[in-house]
């Protein structure tokens, strides 16, 4: 009797553990991007390097930039909802509005496109490219959006399902409402 109520004790433990670690699974993933571990570096680099339009001192900035906004990500789980081995958590994450950043340096580009040629009167990207990577630099205004992860339990363990492109840009702080 003893044996099987241990049983019934660690079978219940195991669903309970089961569906707080969907959650835990989440915060995981957010907080390798607030923590920059190892993998959100690489790829990181591979974003930057991949960039040929950048020179080697915009490449740094860029990697500044989006260090500050990941490790300014703030989190909370708005619900969790579990059907058998699949679950969705829902969160609010806010973050530094780099879009926000991106389109008044397109504003400002429209309005002021002279300043960004050269002597020899043709557009200087260069200079734009650093213009709009000073104004992502500065700018300390934040947004929130809701993302909604997918989670599956397989072999014991939750695993979280790849965030879409748009939740991904979302997390960036490059999201880009529809209109």
């Amino acid at each position: 009797m003893k044996k099987i109520f241990i049983i019934i004790i660690a079978i219940l433990l195991c669903s309970c553990n089961n569906n707080t670690s969907a959650r835990n699974e989440v915060y995981n993933y957010l907080n390798d991007f607030k923590n920059l571990n190892s993998n959100v570096k690489e790829e990181v680099e591979y974003i930057i390097n991949s960039n040929v339009d950048y020179t080697v001192e915009q490449k740094k900035l860029y990697k500044d930039i989006l260090y500050r906004e990941y490790k300014s990500l703030k989190y909370d789980v708005i619900s969790e909802e579990y059907d058998g081995d699949k679950a969705l958590i829902k969160v609010n994450i806010n973050v530094i509005d780099l879009n926000k950043a991106e389109e008044e340096s397109l504003d400002y580009l429209s309005e002021n496109l002279k300043e960004f040629y050269n002597e020899e009167n043709i557009f200087d990207n260069e200079k734009y490219l650093s213009y709009k990577l000073n104004l992502m630099k500065k700018t300390t205004k934040s947004v929130d959006y809701e993302i909604i992860f997918y989670l599956e339990f397989r072999n014991g363990k939750w695993h979280l399902e790849q965030p879409t492109d748009s939740d991904l840009e979302k997390i960036h702080g490059i999201y880009k409402e529809e209109n």
